[in-house]
């Protein structure tokens, strides 16, 4: 099955380089399951994290083109010159293709030694020549022995998301693929963003907003703020590449710091042009720092031209969570751009240990690549400066069954689950604070309305508008997390958590700092931690107590300033 789809695209007469050769290469590899030798290909080309995961794939795709050994004694090179022609490129594919019968040795020609001259009585009396043999048994059907490599290959491949697999991005990773795309007229807008910036940057942050509110935006004002401190005689401007720039430019100014977006001058660009600009701009300016949070135009030039930014520019982008949706379908930065682009990086920051070990497992990472992640916790106390312990709000009981949701409403937030915890808790009240963010997926609230004891109270503006001194508990619902702030700050409000073991959560919360309940717990397990909550107080004030006490460890404005100077190569010397 292999060798027909490899020949069909020979005969349709398409070309057999780049990406059409390397389906035909894998196809074929896995039909001759012998051929390609794993273990061989990933000590002897042992660089690279994607290869060693995925050593057919690369091989087919990179490997070959670049006339790798796929195992231990066949040499492209050397058959190449054995065949002393190219029909077909690369020589690995004219190999296989060609039936085992007729192929020629993968190694060099072997010496031929001339043969001795016989007497003529001896050939007289020479035996006549054998029969020859009877012609090979037709070779099995071998579907169902590569079955087993080919579920294990598919299930790794689940968790990448690779040009093969029909995901959204598909279009703008064959987009990428053309030889010769069409020029965009974009040279007035280069011209306009780059006068528009000042001239000693040094330090370009990339985002793809600045004034929308949420948890990743809540880590990006505060990393704006110590490079505000940082940068004090200049150096630091933000980009905004992306479509989505929401504050025009007089609602930047409370910032006091250099804000460009593509969206000043061209709105209406699409996806290409604004690609285009954002890598004029990299040429252009040449930042020692470039950081990109949640930046699409950012993280996908990362990956198609982080090689060539990465000679002037070393490289920051920040990941939270391993996300999946839908049925398990992988989503985000973490799973279509970091596996791509972290070759070429000089850092990544997360705010939890937790989704960096999960990089690394899923994605091979070296010792060198582990050295570039960096754990930056999101501070939330001691923000202004004050003694972090002042902030501290201690436990005090309510002496009602009444717990607050608080949280960003959003798909992966199990709201399902809270559902079913009023229902079977029809004693305790739940109120619910936060709001849905633009663009995304919808969640169905419609049993709330059905629902006497839960209470939808919106989007709130700060902390001091929540009625903390009604409440006896905190409940954290998700099937995808990094750290949570919200988390965070309702232990400094002196809240008990009751949360699921998912992301970085359990790095906070454990059996002595909470209430931890498993990953995918469901409305008993929630329900049990609070009737012991509200059974034994006293036990409930000794982990707050404890989890306070982590927090200003952790999470800490001074904490956060010194892990942040203490990451390689990110502030520039020569600003105070």
């Amino acid at each position: 099955m292999g060798k027909g789809l490899a020949l069909l695209f020979v005969r349709l007469g398409c070309t057999v380089h780049g990406w059409l050769s390397g389906v035909a290469v894998l196809a074929l590899i896995l039909a001759e399951r012998t051929f390609f030798d794993a273990a061989f290909y990933r000590s002897r080309y042992h660089k690279g994290a994607f290869q060693q995961r995925f050593p057919r794939i690369h091989f087919a795709f990179s490997g070959a083109p670049r006339l790798r050994k796929p195992n231990s004694w066949f040499s492209q090179q050397k058959y190449q010159l054995r065949l002393r022609h190219g029909d077909i490129q690369p020589p690995v594919l004219h190999y296989l293709l060609t039936p085992r019968a007729k192929r020629h040795p993968a190694g060099p020609p072997p010496t031929i030694q001339p043969a001795e001259v016989q007497p003529a009585a001896a050939i007289v009396e020479t035996a006549p020549p054998p029969p020859p043999p009877p012609p090979p048994p037709p070779e099995p059907d071998r579907l169902a022995e590569l079955w087993p490599s080919i579920k294990a290959d598919l299930a790794g491949l689940r968790n990448m998301t690779s040009e093969l697999s029909p995901t959204e991005d598909l279009e703008w990773k064959l987009r990428a693929m053309r030889i010769s795309p069409a020029p965009l007229k974009t040279g007035g807008v280069v011209r306009s963003v780059l006068a528009a910036m000042p001239s000693d940057v040094t330090h370009l942050l990339v985002l793809p907003w600045v004034g929308v509110t949420g948890g990743s935006e809540r880590v990006t004002h505060h990393l704006i703020r110590l490079l505000r401190e940082h940068y004090r005689s200049g150096g630091l401007c933000i980009f905004c590449p992306d479509g989505t720039a929401d504050l025009n430019p007089d609602n930047r100014n409370h910032l006091d710091i250099p804000i460009i977006a593509i969206n000043d001058f061209a709105p209406t660009l699409d996806q290409d042009a604004r690609l285009e600009i954002f890598d004029r701009v990299m040429i252009e300016l040449r930042p020692k720092t470039v950081h990109s949070i949640n930046s699409f135009i950012a993280w996908f030039s990362f990956m198609e031209r982080g090689a060539f930014y990465a000679l002037d520019s070393r490289m920051f982008g920040n990941i939270y969570s391993d996300i999946r949706i839908l049925g398990g379908k992988p989503v985000g930065y973490f799973w279509q751009s970091l596996p791509y682009t972290i070759d070429n990086m000089a850092g990544v920051f997360a705010d939890n240990r937790t989704v960096l070990e999960r990089a690394s497992e899923n994605f091979g990472f070296s010792a060198e690549y582990r050295a570039r992640c960096h754990v930056v916790p999101t501070p939330v106390v001691g923000l202004d400066g004050t003694d972090p312990a002042s902030e501290l709000r201690p436990y005090r009981p309510s002496g009602r069954k009444r717990s607050l949701w608080m949280s960003r409403i959003a798909i992966e937030k199990r709201l399902e689950v809270l559902r079913d915890l009023a229902r079977l808790s029809p004693e305790r009240e739940f109120s619910v604070y936060g709001a849905s963010m633009a663009r995304a997926l919808p969640v169905d609230l419609s049993w709330i309305e059905t629902t006497p004891n839960v209470t939808l109270h919106g989007r709130f503006g700060q902390l001091a508008d929540l009625p903390i001194d009604q409440f006896d508990s905190y409940v954290f619902t998700t099937s995808a997390e990094g750290m949570p702030i919200s988390l965070l700050e309702v232990t400094m409000l002196g809240l008990p958590v009751v949360a699921p073991a998912v992301g970085g959560i359990g790095e906070f919360i454990d059996h002595e700092t909470g209430w931890l309940v498993s990953a995918d717990a469901e409305a008993p397990e929630y329900a049990a931690a609070l009737d012991e909550i509200h059974r034994n107080p006293e036990e409930a004030q000794r982990r707050v107590a404890r989890a306070q006490q982590r927090l200003v460890e952790r999470h800490s404005w001074e904490a956060y300033r010194n892990r942040v100077r203490a990451i390689p190569g990110y502030l520039n010397a020569g600003r105070s």
